[in-house]
């Protein structure tokens, strides 16, 4: 089971009418047969939540000067939402607590020595690359701005 909660927002080019742009929006929100409630906005636009049979919550709010905002919550089962079995993490943690993507795709070897976890990750881009102690960035020689120097490959180990 999963909350999963989604934030979106859109600059309109222009000054908005709400009177004139939210029927519009509400077309989607009647799809899923969501019941609307609208809260007073003293005429800076609309707020309007709108609430779902299937548990849906969503917050729309439409600014006078053009910008709009989607607020989704909605809850899933196990079964509704299912996420790629992988073996190996494909998000990993820079030293300045920032996560970035790699295509790390299989284990090839891990064991844990004396002194540091060993690890040889594949990657169809670099390869395999050495891990030591859950620390990507040595290996590829990243640095604080995540951009690649060099990437270091390795020979498999059988």
């Amino acid at each position: 089971m999963a909350l999963r909660h989604y934030t979106l927002d859109f600059k309109l080019s222009a000054a908005v009418d709400s009177a004139s742009t939210v029927p519009d929006l509400l077309s989607i929100f009647q799809e899923h047969e969501m019941t609307e409630t609208v809260h007073e906005t003293n005429g800076h636009g609309y707020l309007g939540t709108f609430v779902g049979k299937n548990g849906w919550l969503a917050v729309l709010r439409v600014h006078t000067h053009g910008l709009v905002t989607v607020d989704l919550q909605c809850y899933e089962d196990d079964d509704t939402a299912q996420v790629d079995n992988v073996e190996v993490d494909r998000y990993w943690p820079t030293t300045d607590d920032r996560l970035v993507e790699y295509d790390m795709d299989q284990l090839v070897y891990e064991e844990d020595s004396a002194f540091q976890n060993i690890k040889i990750l594949h990657s169809q881009q670099y390869g395999n690359a050495l891990i030591l102690d859950d620390d990507l960035s040595e290996c590829l020689g990243i640095d604080h701005n995540v951009n690649l120097r060099h990437a270091g490959q390795f020979g498999s180990i059988n």
